[in-house]
Parts: structure tokens; sequence; C-alpha cells
């Protein structure tokens, strides 16, 4: 359909080659998107990885690693067989080859074992110690300096749908108490909202943290990554916690947060130096939360 624009093109299923004159471009990428619109559906668009099937903590051992090097040579009529695995913890995670990978320590069972995420940063996973994770994988083995030890490595990763649903949820209860709903409308939420009303002791905490960080140069976070760095300080500040938090520094000028990207919930913090302590309770939101939320229902 684009061939009266193409000096010559030939290729396979697999490669496509051509040759284009510069000034033909526009056209081209104009009239190949409309093709794209008219021969695919959105379904047909959203990529899509398949399993071969569930595997279970039992499964993953050296043996069956080792089988499936009899399967070799793979290719494109034969793929290296996929695997998932369900609401697994993640223990750790680090930083290798200079940043550009991750490497994940998942417990499987009674045993840990790490799980390689090629070309994705900490903040690409924005995964954290503690979380329960699904995880689609190839099975594979490691050897190392004489020692062989099993690795998954990883095709996609997520949270577990329980562990989705209750940060959903979270997401939810702030939104509905922002939008003025009182403690007795968001009974299916909580009963006791004392759990989500800061303290002054979790103010101090989560300003230490993002001093710390943005001293270093870290000013960009999502909430989940700051919420696991305040984890980390032992401070104990949830979801709903953090966002107001967040709202009382802004309305008393402490901190100046944007918003990056809100579905993601990615957040830029700025430190704004005052020259003398400024109290909680002059702020209309604090004051408001506790005034509307500090009691059980």
């Amino acid at each position: 359909s684009c061939s009266d624009l193409l000096e010559k093109f030939g290729g396979h299923e697999l490669a496509a080659g051509l040759t284009i004159k510069r000034e033909n471009l526009p056209e081209f990428k104009k009239r190949l998107n409309q093709c794209a619109r008219e021969y695919f559906t959105d379904i047909d668009r959203q990529p899509t990885i398949e399993a071969e099937c569930e595997l279970t903590p039992a499964d993953i051992t050296m043996a069956q690693a080792s089988e499936l090097y009899y399967l070799e040579p793979y290719g494109v009529s034969n793929p290296v067989p996929m695997f998932v695995m369900r609401r697994l913890r993640l223990e750790e995670t680090t930083l290798v080859g200079g940043g550009k990978h991750t490497r994940l320590t998942l417990r499987v069972g009674s045993a840990l074992i790490n799980a390689m995420c090629f070309r994705q940063t900490l903040d690409d996973i924005c995964l954290y110690p503690g979380d329960s994770v699904d995880v689609m994988f190839t099975l594979d083995i490691n050897e190392f300096q004489n020692q062989k030890s099993l690795q998954m490595i990883v095709k996609d990763i997520r949270l577990t749908e329980h562990q989705y649903k209750s940060e959903l949820m979270e997401r939810e209860l702030f939104n509905e108490m922002r939008n003025g709903k009182k403690p007795e409308e968001l009974s299916e939420y909580l009963t006791d909202f004392s759990s989500v009303i800061p303290t002054h002791s979790d103010f101090a905490a989560v300003y230490s943290v993002i001093r710390r960080e943005v001293r270093l140069e870290h000013e960009v976070f999502s909430l989940r990554a700051l919420l696991n760095l305040i984890k980390c300080s032992g401070a104990d500040v949830g979801y709903v916690k953090l966002r107001y938090i967040m709202l009382t520094f802004s309305e008393l000028g402490i901190l100046d947060i944007k918003t990056l990207d809100e579905e993601k919930e990615i957040y830029a913090f700025k430190m704004i130096f005052l020259k003398s302590k400024t109290n909680l309770d002059k702020s209309n939101i604090y004051r408001k939360l506790k005034s509307d939320f500090g009691q059980k229902i």
C-alpha cells in the first residue's frame, strides 16, 4: 500500500528492509499509521506474553532447569518455555551492570532465588522489599566461579492481585476523604480513622527522609518509592497519612511539591528553608482532618 513511496523493499516475516527518499518520509509515516489503524484492533496492538503453565515452589529445582536444555535450540518456532509463579515475597533488590539491570531476590517456598530484570532499573520496576508479586519468567542455571545456581529471567512482574487491590483501596479512601465524605460513609474502608491521622512524629519522619534525599540530589519519587524509603527509616506511615502530610507541607510552605505524573503518582520535591519552626496546627487541612476523623465510629 506504500510501495509507490519506496525505492525498493523486501524481507521476510521477521525482518523488513527498505530504501526511501527522505522527502517521502512524512507521507510514508502518515500512510503506515493509517494502514495500522485499518488492519489492527485494540486487542491486536496490546502486547501479550503467554506462559506454558503455573509452577509451584516444588517445581523450581536444578533438575527441572537442566531438563529444559534438552528442548534446545530455541528459536521462532520453538520459543523458550515461559512460566508463571504467584504470591512470591520480594526480599531484596540490587542494581547490577552499572545500574542498567536489576536483580531481585525472591522467596520461593523456603528458598531464596535470584531473578534478573534486564534493562530495567528500580524506578522502572517500582517494587520494593516486602511486596507480594506475581512473576512471569524463564528458568535458567547461572554459573559463577564454578558454582551453579537457579535463577529466573523475568519477562514480566507485578503486584499480586490482593496487594494491588489493597493499595487501590487506600487511594480510593484518600480521594473519598478529600471529597468530603464523613467517617460513617467510609465504614467499608475503616472504623478507626486514628490510623490514618499523622502524628507530629510522622511529619518529622517524612520531612527527614525527603530532606536527606533532596540533599543527595534525589528530588523525584513515585509515592511507592517514597513510602519504601520511609519504611526503611523505621517510621510507620501509610499511603493516606503520607498524602495528608504532603498536603500539609505544601499548605504551610514547608515543601514545594510538583506533580509530574498523576496516574503513576510521581512527584518532584524541593525544600523551602524557613527561619523559624512552623506550627502544624496552623494548617487548615490538618485541623479539618483531625476534626472530621478523630473519633471512632
